[in-house]
C-alpha cells in the first residue's frame, strides 16, 4: 500500500515536471519568435 503512494507521487511529479518544461519551452519560443519578429520589421 505505502509503495503504491510513493509510485502513485512518483508519476505525479514527473507528469508536473514534464508539464513545468514544457511551458517553459513555449514561452522561450513565444520570447524567441517575438524577437525574430522585432528584427525582420
Amino acid at each position: 500500500m505505502f509503495f503504491k503512494k510513493v509510485i502513485i507521487s512518483a508519476k505525479n511529479t514527473l507528469k508536473f515536471e514534464k508539464m513545468a518544461l514544457k511551458s517553459i519551452f513555449l514561452k522561450r519560443q513565444q520570447l524567441n519568435f517575438k524577437k525574430s519578429f522585432q528584427t525582420n520589421c
